[in-house]
């Protein structure tokens, strides 16, 4: 009897080692300095709370940290309710984001752009959220997202 309990437990511990071996690596890619560009967006102050005419006004800022210039092709805005759901989506072309917020479509290496905003009569918001896609220097589609927290008296 002793000698099957030795083999069951020989193979359960060979099995183990088998799962264990079968692991799928988990590769991650890392972005090097002066690869790709990498873009912040940072919002102040952070949260917002409704001002005077149900405005809610902040900054929004964008920071190429990784040495990497770009060009920002489209800026897509979602409004969020308290229960999560996207209620309103603004999008902004090139030629847009250049108009209506930056005075350029351009980030340099290392660089900031920063505009300010009044989100106007924005009654169910809790949130928005922010994706700013662009084509950087090295011809890389890049795109990062952020969201601001709005709070209403």
């Amino acid at each position: 009897m002793r000698g099957k309990t030795l083999q069951i437990l020989f193979v359960l511990v060979w099995c183990m080692v088998l799962v264990v071996g079968c692991e799928p690596e988990l590769v991650t890619s890392p972005i090097l300095p002066g690869e790709t560009a990498v873009l912040v967006i940072t919002f102040s102050p952070s949260p917002v709370y409704e001002g005077y005419e149900n405005k809610y006004r902040f900054t929004v800022f964008i920071d190429e940290v990784n040495g990497v210039g770009a060009r920002i092709t489209s800026i897509r805005i979602e409004y969020i309710n308290d229960g999560g759901s996207v209620f309103e989506t603004h999008t902004y072309g090139q030629s847009r984001v250049a108009q209506d917020f930056f005075g350029t479509s351009r980030i340099e290496a290392y660089g900031r752009l920063m505009t300010s905003v009044d989100a106007l009569e924005c009654y169910s918001c809790a949130r928005t959220s922010w994706l700013v896609q662009a084509i950087d220097d090295r011809d890389n589609y890049v795109e990062y997202s952020g969201t601001v927290e709005l709070i209403s008296r």
